[in-house]
């Protein structure tokens, strides 16, 4: 006689529900940038969970936790502790014991490290570039191209400043014919023009306006 199965439960197979949210949202609870994930994703677009090109949909533990692991290995130095193709230690130990017994020619071993050591290196150099453009964001960079302008506009300001007639200055000059006079009024002239600059230039940096 067949006895009756137990009535199936809803709790077989049930997966983990998973927090998808958007960018916006993704951007608020991590409190960074959405265009900071916008870039994170062209690096990493295995973590994007949309359909749709051009949408956002994240699993954001796995996010926080993918992008964590990498700010981590980049501050670190050593890549916390192992690089892509290396092994954890216990591996790392029975794969030696193995290549001792093993007839493949030791090159194999080098390419493959070689291989191991370029990839390292191509993905600090991403992880890098995420971290001085996030850093421009925040404003702990300044762009070059902006630190250019800045220093052309103090030159031509300066310039300006020691090209402009200055009547009362021209008057002293033609008052007097002692050489050592003159050099003296035009280094006392130069000196509170290059004064006025210094402060016009600290007031413009208090302002974030150009020099």
């Amino acid at each position: 006689m067949q006895q009756p199965h137990p009535p199936a439960t809803g709790k077989r197979n049930a997966a983990q529900p998973r927090n998808i949210v958007d960018g916006s949202e993704a951007a608020r609870v991590l409190g960074i940038n959405r265009s900071t994930i916008t870039r994170y994703l062209r690096t990493y677009p295995e973590l994007n969970r949309s359909p749709v090109d051009g949408k956002i949909k994240l699993d954001l533990e796995e996010f926080r936790r993918h992008r964590d692991e990498n700010v981590n290995r980049m501050k670190s130095g050593n890549h916390a502790g192992r690089l892509f193709d290396e092994l954890p230690p216990g591996e790392a130990a029975s794969s030696a014991e193995a290549e001792e017994d093993d007839d493949t020619p030791a090159d194999d071993a080098g390419q493959d490290e070689t291989v191991a050591k370029i990839r390292a290196r191509v993905e600090l150099i991403k992880l890098q570039r995420l971290e001085r453009e996030e850093a421009v964001e925040t404003g702990q960079l300044t762009p070059k191209a902006e630190v250019e302008e800045a220093k052309g506009n103090a030159l031509v300001k300066l310039r300006d400043a020691l090209m402009s007639p200055d009547l009362d200055l021209c008057e002293k000059l033609a008052a007097t014919s002692d050489a050592a006079e003159v050099a003296t009024i035009l280094r006392e002239a130069n000196r509170a023009a290059l004064t006025r600059l210094a402060e016009d230039f600290e007031n413009d940096a208090e302002r974030g306006g150009p020099a």
